[in-house]
């Protein structure tokens, strides 16, 4: 009845088709005076970068500080009370869902009117199976303001990826300025990563063959960042479960290579620029081009996916199962499947 949002066929072939909220349940939350709010976080806004490292801590700080303003823009989480911020927490797990395995820049205009409402339509879903309740007079009123609350949480979730990056990398690729590092050795160890993609391969195995995909770098990553304890965590999704989705690992493997690039560049990542999102969607695209060569392969890709497998179950068992270019052509694409 209040429910027109267009179904996105990829995102049913991974889970189930959303069912409508009753009507009952609809005339129960609709057309009533909302009650009194309180405030909560605020959202970052869209625009053509990525966001910077200090974003997601900063969005900790949100949370327990009132941000002039909140309560009376729609647009943001601090406009909606206690309880239909419960219910978006849940929407943006699913709308991080979506961007892990799907489109992980999708366009805001075409987002907001499918994927995010549809990612709203099942937490509504999801609330009225468990008889959770919502504060009256939000939906459908605020259907729109809910679906961009939605959308701006696509920005918070690859700064959150971008920031354990920073994290793993300086380690797992011996970049930290330290002892026998300098500024020139780790510009020149953060090329060398990134010619013909190294920065993806890992030890070789028992045949003495590559292991591509498989740096360590990359698994820490995955597990930190989508088996992690939080609310809206991807290990609560059968996607995840099993093995981990290979749409997320490459968007993993493009946050690594930005980073990558930018220690080519000035050995440390402080102060640097952001990358452009068309960067990053081209980066995206190329890295897809390459697991698909490894996963085609009669040898390496059955290899790749017992591997993602593995990975999946260790995340689980870490956190507990829920049963979850630069126009200067300086960056080869490629992988050896020696």
């Amino acid at each position: 009845p209040d429910t027109d949002y267009d179904v996105l066929q990829l995102h049913h072939t991974k889970n189930r088709r959303p069912r409508s909220p009753s009507p009952t349940y609809l005339s129960s939350i609709r057309d009533q005076r909302p009650l009194s709010k309180r405030a909560r976080t605020g959202n970052s806004q869209d625009n053509q970068y990525e966001d910077s490292d200090d974003n997601v801590d900063a969005g900790r700080k949100h949370r327990n500080t009132k941000k002039k303003g909140d309560v009376a823009n729609p647009t943001t989480l601090g406009f909606f009370p206690h309880l239909w911020g419960k219910l978006l927490d849940y929407a943006k797990a699913n709308f991080r869902l979506h961007l892990a395995i799907s489109d992980p820049f999708p366009a805001k205009e075409d987002a907001l009117t499918t994927v995010c409402a549809e990612a709203i339509t099942e937490a509504i879903v999801h609330w009225q199976e468990q008889k959770r309740q919502v504060e009256n007079g939000y939906y459908p009123k605020y259907k729109r303001e809910m679906a961009i609350v939605v959308y701006n949480d696509a920005a918070t979730f690859r700064s959150r990826i971008k920031q354990v990056v920073l994290a793993v990398i300086p380690l797992e690729y011996g970049l930290a300025l330290f002892q026998e590092n300098t500024i020139a050795s780790v510009k020149t160890k953060a090329s060398g990563l990134l010619k013909k993609t190294n920065f993806l391969r890992g030890d070789r195995d028992a045949e003495g063959r590559t292991s591509n995909f498989a740096n360590n770098a990359l698994r820490t990553v995955c597990h930190k960042v989508y088996y992690d304890s939080g609310s809206k965590s991807l290990r609560q999704f059968p996607a995840f479960q099993k093995s981990i989705p290979p749409n997320a690992l490459i968007l993993v493997a493009t946050i690594v290579r930005n980073v990558l690039e930018i220690y080519s560049k000035r050995s440390q990542v402080t102060g640097a620029k952001q990358t452009a999102i068309p960067d990053s969607e081209a980066a995206y695209k190329s890295i897809s081009a390459l697991y698909e060569r490894v996963n085609k392969d009669p040898y390496h890709g059955p290899k790749l996916r017992q591997m993602l497998q593995a990975w999946a179950a260790e995340g689980l068992n870490t956190h507990g199962a829920v049963l979850a270019d630069d126009g200067q052509n300086t960056l080869d694409w490629d992988v050896d499947l020696d």
